[in-house]
């Protein structure tokens, strides 16, 4: 994939914008896939400088460990799913997994595999009553703990800004 240049991916993001249509997709994929853990990945628009990660388009996945702990996206599909990422101009945004009985917050397994600092990992949490997304940025693993990204369904910009959409 080409370097996204306009953007320093060592940089925290400020916000996941996930639309709610795209939450909904999510969600769908993660109950349908229950007791197992679910795998996607989420594109994201090109920066926009405004500390943002937009979220575009939902891909799923299918978790060849077939496991409710643990979770490999089949190769062929990963590759595909790049490749329209990049066709499209877009980036890879996010991993998304769901943690059937567990919480939304990254296992030590997680923390442990994670091998793509420039991408959010996104989890789901079936656990309680409602389902429970949340988005997680580890930066550079080596140094601390990923630290929780807000997760919004639209951008909202301060009273006297503009930016076209």
């Amino acid at each position: 994939m080409d370097e996204d240049v306009s953007s320093d991916r060592s940089t925290r993001p400020g916000v996941l914008v996930l639309p709610d249509h795209l939450r909904v997709e999510i969600l769908i994929h993660v109950r349908d896939s229950a007791p197992l853990e679910s795998v996607g990945l989420l594109a994201a628009e090109r920066d926009f400088g405004d500390g943002a990660i937009r979220a575009c388009r939902y891909i799923r996945g299918t978790n060849q460990d077939a496991s409710a702990t643990r979770y490999t996206m089949a190769p062929e599909e990963v590759l595909a799913a790049l490749r329209e990422i990049d066709d499209r101009g877009w980036r890879l945004g996010g991993i998304v997994h769901s943690h059937p009985v567990g919480p939304a917050t990254p296992s030590p397994t997680d923390r442990r595999e994670y091998r793509y600092p420039e991408a959010l990992m996104i989890i789901v949490s079936l656990a309680g009553d409602a389902p429970v997304l949340r988005a997680w940025w580890f930066g550079d693993p080596e140094h601390g703990a990923p630290a929780e990204t807000p997760v919004v369904d639209r951008v909202r910009h301060e009273p006297g800004t503009r930016r076209e959409e």
